[in-house]
């Protein structure tokens, strides 16, 4: 692409944000939501197509700029579906996708200087976070990592030259890692991945989910304390969406 289509690709990637930014919010009509959720998925794919040309035609700069395109894509398609997954009664999933926007909005920043003002985005899902969630119990799983495996090249992270979280060539480099051995489970006031949370936790007569309050039958085969001590289930890792 030349400069003059640059700029018209990225006017008509700010055009359809823009109005999904005004379809982000819960009194928003269901259908019209979903037709958005359409366009971003269909953005996202011909997007794809486009950053491959530009990392073939030697343009990292302009990859690194599809990746932001894609990363706020990936955003509005998380803040909608939140509202959706809400409106359908289904609170789990929508913290999931409210935490995947976050993310996204976040790896927007890091791939490309033009995408800073995502930060104020951020913030407000922090704020969606604060009012519409009750409050997380977060879990972080220490682990001894032997190998660390850079997502560029492939080769041991700590040998080669990427750097973990900066963009090259239109993906954002981080690591793989490899022969993992779990060492310990902590509560932690500020978790490194908000997905991992205590889910469930035993109480008289079953389990209660955490966000809906609702006590549910526990599942066969789950493990009861013989000493009596209170079991909870969570999410101890996650992938990232793209990986």
């Amino acid at each position: 692409m030349n400069r003059e289509e640059k700029s018209e690709y990225g006017g008509s990637a700010e055009d359809l944000f823009k109005c999904c930014v005004n379809l982000a919010c819960i009194t928003r009509n269901s259908d019209l939501q979903k037709d958005a959720l359409g366009q971003l998925a269909a953005f996202m794919q011909s997007n794809e197509t486009i950053k491959r040309d530009a990392v073939a035609g030697g343009d990292e700069d302009f990859a690194n700029y599809c990746l932001g395109l894609d990363r706020v894509a990936m955003a509005l398609r998380g803040e909608i579906s939140m509202w959706l997954a809400l409106k359908a009664d289904r609170p789990d999933d929508a913290w999931t996708e409210v935490v995947t926007a976050e993310t996204a909005y976040a790896e927007a920043i890091r791939a490309r200087e033009n995408f800073e003002p995502m930060q104020q985005q951020i913030e407000r899902l922090d704020e969606v976070e604060r009012v519409v969630f009750p409050s997380q119990v977060y879990l972080s799983v220490g682990t001894v990592v032997r190998s660390k495996i850079c997502s560029i090249c492939g080769q041991e992270y700590e040998k080669c030259d990427h750097i973990s979280g900066k963009p090259y060539r239109g993906e954002l480099c981080h690591t793989i890692l490899r022969n993992i051995v779990p060492n310990h489970v902590a509560i932690v006031a500020e978790p490194a991945n908000k997905m991992c949370r205590v889910v469930y936790f035993d109480v008289e007569g079953g389990r209660r989910n955490r966000m809906t309050w609702k006590v549910e039958p526990k599942p066969e085969g789950t493990a009861i304390d013989p000493e009596g001590g209170l079991v909870a289930a969570g999410i101890l890792a996650t992938a990232h969406p793209e990986y």
